[in-house]
Order: structure tokens, then C-alpha cells, then sequence
């Protein structure tokens, strides 16, 4: 899911006119990719605070702009899990805003910065944050 801004970023990027230095006024900057452009993943560490260990439930991640509980996936194939990642795209560039919530803790929320690809098409690097849930 891409924002609109994304899409909007990634034409003005990538239409005509705008190759990169050695390509003709015609050619595709993004070697025949088109202009997918996308946010990078968001990886979340959640640790219990009082251990200040992952925990050892499968967390919840919501937020305002996604209907229903955010897909995540676990970094490793280990239990607990050591982080959780939200993948590409899911936000638009810039904050965002992320409910964590886990069986047998308070929920909170935390805001992490999104951020879009470096050239006009691709994925952007990861942001990553770490947030500590009261038991």
C-alpha cells in the first residue's frame, strides 16, 4: 500500500525528462522497473520492562491510517522473538504513528520515521525503534 505522496514523489522522479545524466530524454531511469517507490520496512523491538527481554507473547500493531491489526513478521526464528517488522510501504513517508499492544501488558504508542527510497525507485532503508511495555 503506497501513499499518494509516494506516488506522487516517485513520478515527478522518474517521468520524462528527468533522466539521469547519460540517458536520452526517452529512456527509463529505473531500468524498466517503472516507478514503484515505497517506504522502507519499520522494524520494532518490544521488551518487557520489567526484564528488559522481548516479550514473550506475539505483540499488536495498529495505527490510525490502517484498517485492522498491521502484518508483522518476526526477524528471527527464535522464541521470544527479538523484533518485529512492519514491511515496506505500509506508510507514507514521514511519521508514523504506531499502536503496540501485547497480552498482559499496557498498551503504548510510539512514532517512527518512515522514509522513501535515496533514487527515484526502490525501497526506502529501514527505520527501527525499540519500545519497553509495563507488565
Amino acid at each position: 500500500m503506497r501513499s499518494a505522496a509516494a506516488c506522487i514523489l516517485a513520478i515527478a522522479a522518474c517521468g520524462k525528462g528527468h533522466p539521469p545524466s547519460g540517458l536520452g530524454p526517452d529512456a527509463d531511469p529505473c531500468g524498466g522497473r517503472g516507478c514503484y517507490s515505497a517506504t522502507g520496512p519499520i522494524t520494532l523491538t518490544v521488551l518487557d520492562g520489567s526484564t528488559h527481554a522481548p516479550i514473550t507473547v506475539q505483540p499488536t500493531f495498529t495505527a490510525a491510517i490502517y484498517s485492522g491489526p498491521i502484518p508483522i513478521q518476526c526477524t528471527a526464528m527464535t522464541t521470544p522473538c527479538p523484533s518485529w517488522q512492519i514491511g515496506p510501504g505500509i506508510f507514507g513517508p514521514g511519521s508514523a504513528d504506531i499502536g503496540v499492544a501485547a497480552t498482559g501488558y499496557a498498551s503504548q504508542q510510539i512514532t517512527v520515521i518512515a522514509q522513501g527510497p535515496v533514487g527515484c525507485c526502490g525501497v526506502g532503508p529501514v527505520a527501527s525503534a525499540t519500545v519497553t511495555l509495563s507488565p
